[in-house]
């Protein structure tokens, strides 16, 4: 019987022994899984973070370039708004001088007309 426990105590040893090196491995196994899966959340918040600067250098970028765009356009509309408000005035004058010479081409004829009158009598 003592032999029999004796042998039982060594089988358990070896197994609390086994079952101790099995569990070191496994917490072993957990750390560097763990430590790896720490690396990789590190590294995508990293990326993340590169990524959303990136984008945010982008947005700006294109807000920049809107609103450029956007002053540019409005100059353009008030060059556009000027060139049309000279056109009108240039058309405006032109039409009052044609006016004036039409009016003068017919005092002019007219007189010439009287005087042709005058000197044929």
């Amino acid at each position: 019987l003592s032999e029999a426990r004796s042998a039982a105590n060594r089988t358990a040893e070896r197994l609390r022994a086994k079952l101790s090196k099995e569990r070191s491995e496994a917490e072993q196994a957990e750390k560097v899984l763990t430590d790896k899966l720490d690396e990789e959340v590190t590294e995508a918040r990293r990326s993340e973070g590169n990524l959303t600067a990136r984008l945010r250098e982008a947005e700006d970028a294109a807000a920049k370039t809107e609103g450029a765009l956007r002053q540019k356009a409005a100059e353009e509309q008030r060059e556009v708004e000027a060139a049309e408000t000279a056109l009108a005035q240039a058309r405006h004058k032109a039409a009052a001088d044609e006016a004036w010479l039409r009016g003068e081409l017919n005092d002019t004829e007219a007189a010439s007309r009287h005087e042709l009158q005058r000197l044929r009598e």
